[in-house]
């Protein structure tokens, strides 16, 4: 595939005592697009926004929110959400682990996905609710 893409954003990012809020809007569009053999493809514009707010409760502990929604239409036409809550906890100071929560669910075929099953059994989205549990090393 070949595609000619143009993307905007704005995010900013707010730094308190213990406290970081993050947050993005953007805005793409894939404008003369073709398959491998040369035929032409639809435009897609996509559209969304993303929220963060992390909390650090403790010397080595902190608490994180988080939501995203991103709207395609196109080729593949959708949205896509995902909430979620994570905790985050410093062994060391190169060691973390963290624990998270996230909701995610999809309608239509956003990015690719949705081949599948789905909401509905239709083929055409899913809805997943999934937790972590990671260890990070910094080197």
């Amino acid at each position: 595939d070949r595609m000619v893409q143009k993307r905007g954003e704005v995010r900013t990012t707010v730094n308190l005592n213990r406290t970081t809020i993050n947050w993005r809007v953007f805005s793409e569009r894939r404008t003369d697009r073709t398959t491998a053999d040369g035929d032409p493809l639809p435009t897609d514009e996509i559209q969304g926004a993303a929220f963060r707010f992390d909390w650090r409760f403790g010397a080595r502990t902190s608490v994180n929110f988080n939501a995203d929604i991103a709207e395609v239409d196109g080729i593949q036409n959708g949205d896509f959400w995902r909430a979620g809550v994570g905790f985050v906890y410093s062994l060391t100071s190169r060691v973390t682990l963290a624990f998270n929560m996230q909701h995610i669910e999809q309608n239509g075929a956003v990015g690719g996905f949705g081949g599948g099953g789905g909401t509905g059994g239709n083929g055409a989205g899913f809805d997943v609710d999934r937790a972590t549990l990671t260890i990070g090393m910094q080197l």
